[in-house]
C-alpha cells in the first residue's frame, strides 16, 4: 500500500495514537462535528453544522490542527 500512495504527489499516509472521539468535516465556510459516544455507533450520533466564525467552528478547526499534530508519517 506504502508503494501505491508513494506515487501520488497529493496523499500522506499517517498513523494515529489518539482516541476516536468525533468527526470532523471542515470547510472554508461550515464545519461539521459529530461527537462519537462509547455506547452509541456513529451513524446514531448527532451531527452539528455550524458557520465559521462561529465559536464551535473555532473550536472544531482547533481540534482538526491538534488531531493532525499527533499523527506519525509513514
Amino acid at each position: 500500500m506504502k508503494n501505491m500512495i508513494s506515487r501520488l504527489d497529493r496523499a500522506e499516509l499517517a498513523l494515529y495514537d489518539f482516541p476516536v472521539i468525533a468527526r470532523l468535516v471542515i470547510t472554508e465556510k461550515v464545519a461539521f462535528i459529530t461527537p462519537y459516544s462509547d455506547r452509541r455507533h456513529g451513524a446514531d450520533s448527532p451531527c452539528v453544522m455550524v458557520a465559521s466564525g462561529h465559536p464551535l467552528y473555532e473550536l472544531a478547526d482547533r481540534l482538526f490542527v491538534k488531531f493532525q499534530q499527533a499523527g506519525r508519517v509513514l
